[in-house]
């Protein structure tokens, strides 16, 4: 059974109490009473922007960074996602990190996406603030190449701050060629 078909009883379900509540005399149930999931699927807190990709790139040392990332901002100003970042060492092994994103900033063709790591090849770096800008150069063989930046956890970079500030100030990194791979930003 599709998605749709399991949820139009439950929004049928919840579009007849919130009616029926609206009618009577006694307690009203509000937005805020309401599951998020059930509020999406009315409509009321949609995704508006998103930014999402993949590839990788060589670093300033010659070493390939692989990345992939999602992240959505909804209606309400919320915002989710997941990163992944891996620098391959001379090894093959390298250093990875997994995190989940808590803040998306969208300025023309440009994101700034910052959380906090939750899995890492260092156990150091769980818990540790994580940022990075990407740039949306079009689609397709003749566009510019995309571009990221990527603020390692534990460096001293003066721009690794929290997330919601590392979104609100969107600090201007040194951006990297993406070799290889996409970057898409729907404002």
């Amino acid at each position: 059974m599709n998605l749709s078909a399991r949820l139009s009883p439950v929004v049928a379900l919840t579009a007849a109490v919130l009616m029926s509540c609206a009618d009577s005399t006694g307690p009203t149930t509000t937005d805020q009473e309401i599951e998020p999931d059930i509020l999406a699927s009315l409509g009321q807190n949609p995704v508006t922007r998103s930014a999402t990709g993949s590839g990788q790139y060589h670093t300033l040392s010659g070493l390939w960074r692989t990345f992939s990332f999602n992240g959505t901002s909804k209606a309400d100003g919320t915002a989710r996602g997941r990163f992944h970042f891996r620098i391959h060492d001379a090894q093959g092994e390298g250093s990875r990190i997994w995190g989940d994103i808590t803040c998306l900033t969208i300025e023309g063709n440009q994101a700034w996406l910052a959380g906090y790591v939750t899995k890492a090849g260092n156990p150091n770096h769980v818990g540790r603030a994580h940022g990075f800008r990407v740039v949306d150069n079009g689609q397709g063989q003749n566009a510019t190449p995309d571009q990221i930046t990527v603020t390692w956890p534990g460096t001293s970079d003066p721009t690794f701050v929290q997330p919601d500030e590392y979104c609100e100030n969107k600090p201007s990194q040194t951006l990297h060629t993406v070799e290889s791979g996409n970057v898409q930003i729907h404002p």
